[in-house]
């Protein structure tokens, strides 16, 4: 199933699903939806609810079960007028919590990944959340796979029953090919002592699961995707049947509810602007395929590039680019031909060239007056020699505001918001993306005067780019135009490529 949205072609469903998580953190009013059957002798109150440590969806702190996941299921008891609390909630090692939830009637497991293998198994309520699969390795593995059979190269980790198992399995694999735990941590120690070469998890749980554990997240890379996702909550074939309606009924209310939730518009942005990124980054990709046929000069080269500007138009110029990192034909709306520059001493090009591999770049001043982002790639002879690149430059800001508008109600042409919500974007060195304050872009938040007299906003945005979401607040002014100093509510996510982050904030000011 694919979803159209503004600001990026296609997005598949699984990111337009995962805002229903997101609901569960708005403070509105509840209408109950009761139990169906009023004298079922069975009810939400009498299941044993499972899940594990599968941090930011469920995770344990202070002898609680806490994430976004556990968040939702106490909406929906709310929803359902059932009086339970996460206090109920069974952290069990994942194999464990499966086995049970296969074996005892009454039981539900979540969040779990809905498969063909998995259909008649369990009953099913959802989506509630959605992620991807994924290879974690380290970086000096070098762990390089194009193709699922690269996979038999490798040793890789997994814990039994998890999704990935199966879809290993699906890619060639045998079962004794795997290494094969009931949690994590023995995982993340063959990781670390090299044992083993890659660990096969949800991306996002599995980093955090590796900074848990005490080791350095940063020496990690996504080595390789394997699917992407939505995961349901799982109940017992014994559960009857009018309690599992009537939890979907009540997940359904809470996906339903319109609201002016900041996470909730911060999880669209992320969805529309990480659409939108892959999108692009497909598009170069295929560019560049059709360039090691084409070349990288000539008639047949430049038009590989009109047609990947005329259907694009987030992008502004695209450029081929030989081995020596001078530009080779240059093509852009309304810009003067670089052709013969050479710009192998841009950091996004030399490292392409070094590397081989794709990059998005930092932003970069262009001499048409504006900032923009390169995405480039290598290209490759059929024989597999290399033969240069190509970099498209893409507008952040532009990119930004036609995604942001829909969701805050953002008045382009002034820059102005209807609703008590704000957003900017800023890189991981500091630098202003994007801001409803134009003034702001391009400049950097630990370098500025704008910013110096502002100790939490300097605080807060040391953790901005620490860590790939959150929420916090600090004092700043209410534009760089108007002078007073407010206290704004902040939540933050990631968007990027190829391993550059963008932190995507939403703001409201508080009362």
């Amino acid at each position: 199933m694919i979803l159209i949205f503004p600001g990026g072609r296609y997005i598949r469903v699984f990111y337009a699903l995962r805002y229903i998580a997101i609901l569960l953190l708005v403070n509105i009013s509840i209408a109950n939806i009761p139990c169906l059957a009023a004298d079922q002798t069975t009810s939400a109150e009498d299941l044993t609810y499972i899940t594990e440590q599968y941090p930011p969806y469920t995770f344990q702190e202070d002898g609680k079960a806490q994430g976004i996941s556990v968040d939702l299921l106490e909406r929906i008891w709310q929803k359902m007028g059932v009086d339970l609390n996460r206090s109920i909630i069974l952290l069990l090692p994942w194999t464990e919590g499966y086995q049970r939830t296969l074996s005892e009637n009454n039981t539900v497991l979540f969040t779990t990944a809905r498969l063909p293998e998995r259909e008649q198994l369990f009953n099913w309520v959802g989506p509630a959340a959605s992620g991807r699969d994924v290879l974690l390795a380290k970086k000096d593995k070098n762990v390089t796979i194009t193709d699922p059979q690269d996979l038999k190269k490798y040793k890789i980790g997994a814990i039994k029953d998890d999704v990935v198992v199966e879809r290993l399995l699906n890619s060639g694999l045998k079962r004794e090919d795997l290494i094969l735990e009931n949690a994590s941590a023995p995982i993340i120690e063959k990781l670390e002592d090299g044992s083993i070469d890659a660990w096969a998890y949800n991306d996002l749980a599995g980093i955090v699961l590796i900074q848990e554990a005490g080791a350095n997240a940063s020496n990690y890379e996504i080595a390789y995707v394997l699917a992407q996702n939505n995961a349901y909550f799982a109940f017992n074939k014994g559960t009857p049947d009018s309690v599992v309606r009537s939890f979907q009924e009540a997940l359904d209310s809470i996906r339903d509810e319109k609201d002016a939730n900041g996470i909730f518009m911060l999880l669209q942005i992320q969805a529309d602007l990480q659409g939108s990124l892959n999108d692009l980054d497909s598009d170069i990709a295929n560019a560049a395929q059709n360039l090691s046929t084409a070349g990288l000069e000539g008639d047949a080269a430049r038009r590989v590039l009109a047609e990947l500007i005329g259907t694009n138009s987030n992008i502004s110029n695209a450029v081929t680019i030989g081995k020596d990192g001078k530009i080779i034909v240059d093509e852009g709306r309304g810009s003067e031909s670089a052709e013969g520059a050479d710009i192998s001493n841009q950091e996004h090009i030399a490292r392409l060239l070094q590397t081989k591999t794709p990059v998005l770049s930092k932003q970069l001043p262009l001499v048409e007056g504006y900032n923009g982002t390169a995405i480039a790639y290598p290209v490759f002879s059929s024989q597999g020699e290399f033969l240069g690149g190509i970099s498209a430059i893409i507008e952040p800001d532009k990119l930004l505001d036609a995604i942001v508008a829909p969701h805050l109600y953002y008045d382009v042409s002034n820059r102005s918001n209807i609703t008590d919500y704000s957003f900017w974007s800023m890189h991981l060195d500091g630098l202003i993306a994007h801001d409803r304050d134009e003034s702001q872009i391009g400049k950097y938040l630990f370098e500025d005067p704008l910013y110096a007299p502002y100790p939490s906003l300097l605080a807060l945005g040391e953790k901005i780019i620490a860590d790939r979401s959150g929420h916090g607040s600090y004092s700043f002014q209410v534009t760089e135009g108007d002078k007073k100093v407010v206290t704004k509510d902040t939540y933050w996510t990631t968007a990027g490529l190829h391993g550059r982050e963008w932190r995507l904030v939403v703001t409201k000011i508080l009362q």
